[in-house]
């Protein structure tokens, strides 16, 4: 009730005046039905119904006038009628000769004239209130009886010194409590831009966090700033990944609390040398708890204050598994590259100098001789020859790529074109082949490189073959062909079998003709095999030849 008709952007002085106005008008009413209750008991009826009029026809029209938002309105009315029931009682009290001062009530009306109104309305409606009490007192004096002698004078003056004073000291105290509101007022504007002001900042801290925290949590690395005290200030998602944590519970844990055992007997030492203002760095191979595993690198950075403390320290760690794998990559090409320059210059040396020998000598040795020897050189020539068809093939695959050509393709016509190319090897070394092949098997595949395939497989059988048989046939699977060359030769064992099946290149043996190789052969087929989706399978046992199984997909 108290607030009736306070509404937002309403000046201060206007707000507490409504409240004013309000509180009197409830006070008023708890006091006038107070007297209406205690008048209509002792049968003093008019004193009573004075109360309920006063209730009907200021207090409730007042209350409502606040209300509806007609406050200056409300004020005026209330005043008036204030006055006119005050000035009634009074005089209807002096007419029945009682002696209750009803009319000094208007002393205290006065001082709430002076606060609720400003000039004009301030002063006529003061002046109106200090003449009714003399007027009443007038005549109380004339229907009292009493005699208008010095008494009589003395106490209109003093009645008016006491309206004065309350003009003055009340207009006083106003005027000040006024320059008050109005200092609260600028101070209170100087608090509403300050507060808005720190909103702003606010806003602009939260955005600046939000900044920070997406930019931290797109970076590739494991981030966190932690106090002296050992809790994490900042971290991010990589953590909340790692260690199956959210990031905001992370945050103001203790890094003994977070870090598993294994972890932390590495850490430890490197984070009390960090406290010493040192950076420390680490390399290691780490298990984090939602399993994963990786290379890191990482750093402790200490942060320090202008005078030199450590407050904290930054750590960040990088997942260098790529560059681990690309640095073990690089060491096997520098591997390979090595074995390659070696194989080139022994297999290229034999026959180039058996070519300076032959020349040296041409002039001195018989024409049978000659042939002979050229023979030898041949040989020599041609096995150097399928080296190089091997190396340059495979440098091709390295750095190219295969480029296929698919098509209908009869092995038959494939393993014939093959074994016509080591004719010689074959009668030399007193080995048989025994195509075991179904002419009419047809396969989808590029027809050189499966040649290629074919040829290395055939080669490596001969070479390890000596005075055998090799068996090539070949069968019908679920949704693929099967080829299959097998060989009467020395065999080899499991660990051997695992190593030549391997996708890194291996050391090649001697065959049991002296005959030497490049380990780029069974290397190259599996490349091509896969490069159609076929695979190659080896079985094999010392002393009992191998077979070896080639599969093409329909």
């Amino acid at each position: 009730l108290a607030n009736l008709g306070v509404k937002e952007g309403q000046a201060i002085v206007q707000q507490r005046r409504i409240r004013l106005l309000n509180a009197i008008a409830i006070i008023t009413f708890g006091l006038c039905s107070f007297f209406f209750i205690v008048d209509f008991i002792l049968g003093v009826y008019y004193q009573a119904f004075m109360n309920l009029g006063a209730i009907l026809f200021v207090i409730a029209p007042v209350l409502y006038m606040n209300h509806t938002g007609r406050n200056g309105f409300a004020r005026i009315y209330f005043i008036t009628m204030a006055l006119i029931f005050i000035d009634s009682a009074s005089y209807l009290t002096i007419s029945q000769l009682r002696d209750t001062d009803t009319e000094n009530i208007l002393v205290g009306f006065s001082a709430l004239i002076i606060v609720l109104y400003d000039d004009p309305i301030k002063t006529v409606y003061f002046a109106i209130a200090a003449l009714s009490l003399m007027v009443l007192k007038t005549i109380k004096h004339e229907m009292m009886g009493w005699p208008f002698d010095g008494d009589f004078v003395l106490l209109h003056i003093n009645l008016l010194a006491s309206f004065i004073c309350i003009y003055v000291f009340t207009g006083a105290f106003k005027s000040d409590l006024l320059v008050t509101l109005d200092k609260l007022k600028g101070y209170n504007q100087k608090l509403e831009r300050q507060q808005e002001e720190n909103l702003k900042q606010k806003d602009a801290l939260i955005a600046n966090k939000h900044l920070l925290r997406s930019m931290i949590d797109h970076v590739p690395l494991f981030l966190a700033m932690v106090d002296r005290q050992g809790k994490y200030l900042i971290v991010n998602e990589r953590y909340e990944q790692a260690f199956g944590i959210p990031v905001d519970e992370i945050e103001g844990q203790h890094y003994k609390d977070l870090l598993p055992n294994n972890l932390l007997e590495v850490h430890q030492p490197l984070i009390e040398k960090c406290l010493k203002g040192e950076d420390a760095e680490f390399s290691e191979y780490n298990t984090v708890p939602s399993g994963e595993s990786f290379y890191a690198f990482g750093r402790y950075k200490p942060v320090k204050d202008k005078d030199g403390n450590v407050t904290s320290f930054v750590v960040y760690v990088a997942d260098i598994t790529k560059l681990k794998k690309a640095e073990h990559e690089l060491k096997q090409m520098n591997t390979t590259k090595n074995k390659l320059l070696s194989i080139v210059s022994h297999d290229l040396k034999s026959p180039i100098r058996s070519l300076q020998g032959l020349l040296s000598i041409a002039h001195s040795i018989s024409p049978d001789e000659f042939l002979q020897i050229t023979g030898k050189i041949e040989k020599q020539v041609r096995a150097v020859s399928f080296t190089m068809d091997n190396l340059l093939n495979w440098v091709k695959s390295q750095l190219e790529g295969f480029k296929l050509n698919i098509s209908s393709i009869n092995i038959n016509d494939v393993v014939n074109h093959c074994t016509d190319l080591y004719t010689e090897e074959l009668e030399t070394k007193g080995i048989s082949v025994i195509n075991n092949l179904d002419s009419s098997v047809m396969v989808n595949a590029d027809a050189d490189h499966l040649k290629l395939v074919v040829r290395n497989i055939l080669s490596n059988s001969i070479k390890f073959t000596s005075s055998g048989t090799i068996t090539i046939s070949s069968g019908r699977l679920q949704n693929e062909t099967e080829i299959v060359i097998e060989d009467t030769g020395i065999g080899m064992s499991n660990e051997k079998v695992k190593e030549l099946l391997s996708p890194s290149l291996h050391t090649s043996e001697q065959g049991t003709g002296g005959e030497q190789g490049t380990g780029l052969g069974l290397a190259l087929c599996t490349d091509i095999l896969a490069l159609i989706g076929g695979r190659l399978d080896i079985n094999s046992k010392p002393g009992e030849g191998t077979a070896v199984h080639i599969y093409l997909p329909d």
